[in-house]
């Protein structure tokens, strides 16, 4: 083997390790575009926000509770119950209110006026609104109307 051969097996070996995540990362934005995939990006930021909640630190570099999933697909989720979609509207909104405090104690350098957010006011709906979340992606995880759908081509 000369060293022409290790350079061009290189090259092919990156060639393919690029072609497989770009593979890998076009299959994740699909699959986050469909409604099984907004709904585990919503219960995803749901269960961060109530570990927050629950282990919640009154000092200013406390992390933020997360929103931009339900601020992305608030008004792609009318297959939801709308029961569900108030509640969720409900917490996500209380998020960012805790969300301005934070920021507002972090302006002014101030642990005192963190000790002011009551985060406690959102443990139930929290809870709550992962139950139902959780119970309607069980009901339809295998409904082929939520799923992604399956395209054939190159990535696919």
């Amino acid at each position: 083997m000369n060293c022409g051969d290790s350079g061009t097996n290189i090259i092919l070996v990156i060639v393919v390790i690029l072609f497989l995540a770009l593979n890998v990362f076009i299959r994740s934005r699909r699959a986050g575009g469909s409604p099984l995939g907004r709904v585990v990006g919503i219960f995803a930021n749901l269960n961060h926000n109530e570990k927050l909640v629950e282990n919640f630190g009154f000092h200013r570099s406390v992390e933020k509770l997360k929103t931009n999933a339900w601020k992305k697909n608030k008004d792609k989720v009318d297959f939801l119950p709308q029961e569900l979609r108030m509640a969720l509207s409900q917490v996500f909104e209380m998020s960012e209110e805790v969300n301005e405090r934070i920021d507002a104690a972090r302006k002014f350098k101030s642990d005192s006026y963190m000790a002011g957010i009551d985060v406690s006011k959102l443990k139930p709906p929290l809870a709550k609104c992962r139950q139902q979340l959780q119970e309607w992606f069980q009901e339809n995880m295998q409904n082929p109307e939520f799923q992604p759908k399956r395209r054939r081509g190159l990535f696919g």
